[in-house]
């Protein structure tokens, strides 16, 4: 409540006060990425929820891929807030991680592409059209 308008009233008055100093490039880059880590969570999240709705219970795509019992990734604090933001589950079955990073990877190359270095052989130039 009165808490978390607080700390939003200050954070927004450190972004103003440094906004000239801060990498806006940088910052909607990190934040891009976090959520396209927050969407492949919820296409997971997405794909067990289906998978629970039609009653698929048999195979291996059903069957865990890990199973963590103990430690902040099994349980607590940590857990709850890394299962609510990125859609982490202490034992997924192999569906949801492949559902996982079969968004992640190809959504995540497309927008960071732009911003990988590319060698010379990669740079095509473009030939001015002629006209008859």
């Amino acid at each position: 409540g009165l808490i978390g308008l607080a700390l939003s009233i200050v954070i927004g008055f450190a972004v103003y006060r440094s906004g000239n100093r801060l990498n806006l490039r940088m910052f909607f880059n990190v934040t891009a990425v976090l959520l396209l880590l927050f969407a492949a969570g919820l296409a997971g999240k997405t794909v067990h929820e289906l998978r629970e709705l039609i009653g698929w219970e048999n195979g291996w795509l059903v069957s865990p891929m890990w199973s963590i019992e103990s430690g902040m990734w099994a349980s607590g604090t940590f857990y709850d807030f890394m299962r609510g933001l990125f859609g982490w589950h202490k034992s997924p079955e192999n569906l949801r991680v492949i559902t996982y990073f079969g968004y992640l990877i190809p959504v995540l190359y497309l927008y960071l592409r732009d911003s990988l270095p590319r060698g010379a052989a990669t740079k095509t130039t473009k030939e001015p059209a002629q006209v008859a």
